[in-house]
């Protein structure tokens, strides 16, 4: 699960959490235990949820996060209300970190 932080990932990952035989890998920005500590308290996922560190903007940062898994959903996107250019700051990086993990696949 790309983008484990968000808003449409972690009210997924409930519900894959929920379900019997789901173990969750989810990547999120950075590896911060306080930033992303609130994840580990959704239901299950003390025991069924690992996070990795990957960035949509870096090629191989995806890797060792998919290795192994079933399936992927890619919810990762940046989000930020002030941008200089939409297309370089939000869309350019949502495209390329697609890709990224589309050639593990």
């Amino acid at each position: 699960m790309t983008g484990a932080a968000g808003l449409i990932a972690s009210w997924t990952m409930i519900r894959l959490l929920l379900s019997q035989g789901y173990s969750v890998r989810g990547t999120a920005r950075a590896k911060n235990a306080e930033k992303q500590a609130w994840l580990f308290d959704l239901p299950e996922a003390k025991e069924r949820l690992e996070l990795d560190e990957a960035s949509l903007n870096t090629a191989g940062s995806y890797d060792e996060a998919i290795a192994g898994s079933d399936f992927v959903l890619g919810c990762a996107s940046p989000y930020a209300f002030n941008v200089d250019d939409s297309k370089r700051d939000l869309v350019d990086p949502t495209v390329n970190g697609t890709r990224f993990y589309l050639k593990l696949a």
